[in-house]
């Protein structure tokens, strides 16, 4: 019985390699097919690298040219939470935490300085700030650059003049919304506004180096010099917008104890002068009444000193901790006019052309065979 046992395990492992090596041979034929197949049809998709080519030159040469103006900006870091954490300072770093930007108190975390510009009041203020354009010799609103002075996208035009004819078509028939007496304490925008705005978005780059506190700020504009200015504007209103959050509860306290001081100062010194009238008119008149009323005058005048001088202090005291509130914003590397292109990139445009219509071609060549497979199937 053992013969014939090892007998038949033997045909079963002969049958088994055998039917593998069938499989392998089939995939092997398949993918010799699949490249005979590309090569075969290489005039296709030499053809369609070929189209893919001439749309690529088309875009990178009528693209409009852009400048990039990038600056770098060190924010005070709040060291003094991390130091009296001591040794979990050290190990919430390991876990991804920022304890500088949670533990500081009425701090304002840099993850959120892009939020700051990409809000709307901020970007419509933007707009309407003037600019100086070396490519006009003059300055004028971003807003009214944009739609008046800046180049034309070739590409752009024809993507929607045919791809979104539809939507141009809706918007000639589409009534626009006015505004109630509700709404005059929201910001309404036109359609042609939101998209300045969203462009501008785009134009405008801030990111946050969370390992050595870096803020990294790009703006690209078409403009070389414009690009420079609008960079050193987005600069200092980040940097203002933070210290004033950062200080605003402090800077009322100051004004609140500066408007007491004020009164303080003024009534000190109104008793100052009725004292001093009051010892010129009454130097030789030694009476009880006048005793009294001088006395009366004296500790007026010291209790308004004490109030006045505790103001001060308190003040003084104030004003050192707004100081000392107040964050403070090196500018390592401002925004500088650039002397090259950040876009378009010609020969990136161009391989990129070149691979996606290589790829297009074989995916082409791929599913016209299986539908020729499929089809003789049936």
């Amino acid at each position: 019985m053992l013969p014939a046992e090892t007998e038949t395990e033997t045909r079963s492992s002969v049958a088994t390699s055998q039917h593998s090596k069938q499989y392998v041979d089939e995939d092997e034929i398949d993918l010799i097919e699949v490249a005979k197949s590309i090569w075969d049809r290489r005039k296709l998709i030499s053809k369609i690298s070929l189209v893919t080519l001439v749309i690529g030159i088309f875009y990178a040469f009528t693209t409009p040219a852009e400048y990039t103006s990038i600056s770098v900006v060190l924010p005070e870091s709040d060291e003094s939470s991390m130091m009296d954490l001591g040794g979990l300072g050290g190990l919430a770093g390991l876990a991804g935490i920022d304890m500088a930007a949670l533990g500081g108190k009425g701090s304002f975390s840099p993850e959120l300085y892009p939020k700051v510009l990409e809000s709307t009041p901020f970007q419509l203020e933007l707009i309407e700030t003037p600019i100086y354009f070396e490519s006009l010799g003059r300055k004028i609103p971003l807003r009214n650059y944009f739609e008046e002075h800046a180049p034309v996208n070739v590409s752009d035009i024809i993507i929607q003049y045919t791809f979104g004819l539809p939507f141009q078509l809706v918007k000639l028939f589409k009534d626009e919304r006015k505004l109630k007496a509700a709404d005059e304490n929201y910001i309404k925008l036109t359609e042609d506004e939101a998209k300045l705005l969203d462009d501008l978005k785009d134009r405008i780059t801030i990111e946050s180096d969370k390992k050595n506190g870096l803020i990294n700020i790009s703006v690209e504009m078409p403009d070389a010099y414009a690009s420079a200015e609008v960079n050193g504007l987005v600069v200092r209103a980040l940097t203002d917008f933070v210290i004033d959050y950062q200080v605003q509860k402090q800077k009322k306290n100051v004004d609140f104890i500066k408007e007491r001081y004020l009164e303080a100062k003024g009534q000190y010194e109104g008793l100052q002068e009725k004292m001093a009238k009051y010892t010129d008119s009454h130097r030789n008149i030694i009476t009880a009444d006048a005793n009294l009323e001088k006395q009366r005058l004296e500790f007026d005048l010291n209790l308004a000193f004490s109030v006045y001088s505790g103001l001060t202090n308190q003040l003084e005291q104030a004003e050192i901790k707004l100081k000392e509130e107040t964050p403070v914003f090196t500018v390592l590397s401002p925004g500088e006019i650039p002397y090259k292109k950040s876009a378009p990139r010609k020969g990136m445009i161009l391989i990129s052309s070149v691979f996606i219509g290589i790829v297009l071609g074989i995916i082409i060549v791929f599913f016209n065979n299986l539908f020729n497979n499929l089809k003789g199937q049936w």
